[in-house]
């Protein structure tokens, strides 16, 4: 790899910096203080916000029968219940989300806790804010891309919940973020933990599937490109083996899934709609916001294109490989969808990708943003020390722009009392509670709505000497 000798030392060339990154992002100073405080300021509010919702918010449907079903009975260590899960388990059972709530619930002072559900996926987005700070800290995307990566009010609210999106969508995250890192340093340890980081997402819902033949050829086109590729299978050739045997095992449990559950693909109309029109609904809501954010990415895709195309200079490692990365996700979802005859996915069955959408945008938008400074050098007059400080006012002015936009539409969105999924959960607590005060029991005539109203009938059935709802478990008979 290349030096370049300054008065000060050594600067690293092109190819040390991250996918994503600014030209200046790996050479200047750290960041500013206030700056960086500022940034962890909000990440902590926004946790701290996600952690009061989800202590004390009602359980909600899915969020119960997973419990009920899947975690109460879990034995880790039977070879006959990890079978039974492996060949008759719908959507509604998450591999990882699963076994950490089981878990959670065993070290919890009292069953039926809201606290124990939602615990792993706390402790995910703690890891994912975390991680998220850490790789712009290191200028591996800029702050826009932050703001957006961090503003997905329906995505939080998957963080205070107990189901595996959470856990998912921070796996695909931290692989993502391990290939950045290769990409910029080096190294094949970044390679093994992408391996190990995709595995554990797919096991957190195997919806994560769909996004391994993009990482996939993200992570060989690098390789190739530094010609490792043979060196790496050399070295890697066990941890490359239980990749692919554990991806083996997670796709036959996925196909056996989807044959018996449609729930991860719910998406009946065309790609535009069912995935594209998902994305920006997790942003804006109304049409007009719709249309407008529609426009905006399309105008701000074609203008990143096409000063990165006319820009001669652009080196290797000003690719944008997430971009492409992007692409081959999209044609994934379009040809599984056609080859399987199943729908698209969509809701949020799509958040465990946000993280791919917006790094892919970010790193295209990034690459367009450097050539576009670089295009603007040429052409303006002046000295070289005032084009520098005027390109950096412009667009840095344009990213605290974006940035504050993404802040801004999830303060617009929050809610503390509810989730947007399942609303009519929120009271079950209560009204369960009020009928056990009235008559001591749970009345045989009183209605059952959903698994929410079985998880309270008998998180209060024992302090009322009452009988539990008689939820069918798994047994070994």
């Amino acid at each position: 790899m290349s030096r370049e000798r300054t008065k000060d030392g050594i600067k690293p060339d092109s190819a040390d910096r991250g996918a994503g990154s600014s030209p200046r992002a790996s050479v200047r100073p750290s960041r500013v203080r206030p700056e960086r405080c500022a940034v962890a300021l909000i990440l902590v509010i926004i946790f701290s916000l996600t952690v009061y919702r989800a202590l004390t918010t009602n359980i909600t449907d899915d969020e119960a029968s997973t419990y009920i079903f899947y975690a109460l009975p879990y034995r880790m260590f039977s070879w006959t219940y990890l079978k039974h899960m492996y060949t008759t388990c719908i959507a509604n059972n998450h591999w990882l989300n699963t076994a950490l709530i089981h878990l959670a619930d065993l070290a919890s002072p009292a069953g039926y806790s809201e606290a124990a559900v939602r615990m792993p996926n706390l402790a995910a987005f703690a890891a994912y804010l975390a991680a998220a700070y850490l790789g712009w800290r290191r200028g591996r995307f800029p702050l826009p891309v932050l703001a957006f990566l961090v503003s997905n009010y329906y995505l939080n609210e998957f963080y205070g919940l107990g189901r595996g999106y959470g856990l998912a969508h921070t796996f695909l995250f931290l692989s993502l973020l391990c290939f950045m890192e290769y990409r910029a340093c080096g190294g094949d340890r970044y390679l093994v933990l992408m391996l190990l980081f995709l595995s554990l997402s797919s096991m957190s819902n195997t919806v994560v599937l769909l996004a391994y033949p993009a990482v996939g050829a993200a992570a060989l086109s690098e390789m190739a490109a530094r010609r490792e590729l043979k060196a790496y299978f050399r070295h890697h050739v066990l941890s490359t083996a239980a990749f692919a045997a554990f991806t083996a095992l997670m796709a036959g449990y996925h196909l056996g899934v989807s044959s018996r559950d449609r729930a991860l693909y719910t998406g009946t109309g065309d790609f535009f709609h069912s995935v594209v029109l998902t994305y920006v609904r997790m942003l804006v809501t109304s049409k007009a916001a719709q249309a407008a954010a529609l426009a905006a990415l399309l105008l701000l895709t074609v203008l990143s294109a096409a000063a990165f195309l006319h820009n001669k200079k652009a080196g290797r490692n000003s690719v944008p490989v997430l971009f492409l990365a992007l692409v081959i996700f999209a044609l994934t979802i379009i040809l599984s969808g056609k080859l399987f005859s199943m729908g698209y996915i969509t809701g949020r069955a799509a958040l465990p990708f946000w993280s791919l959408a917006v790094l892919g945008f970010g790193d295209l938008f990034s690459a367009g943003t450097r050539s576009a400074e670089e295009i603007l050098r040429k052409r303006n007059k002046g000295t070289e020390e005032d084009r520098e400080k005027a390109l950096s006012a412009v667009f840095s002015a344009g990213g605290l722009v974006l940035a504050a936009a993404a802040v801004l539409l999830f303060v617009r969105k929050i809610d503390l009392t509810s989730t947007e999924d399942w609303p009519w959960d929120y009271g079950t607590r209560e009204r369960v509670a009020a009928v056990y005060e009235k008559y001591g029991r749970y009345p045989e005539d009183e209605p059952v709505q959903d698994y929410a109203d079985v998880f309270y009938i008998n998180k209060y059935a024992p302090l009322y000497g009452a009988d539990e709802y008689p939820a069918k478990l798994y047994t070994d008979e």
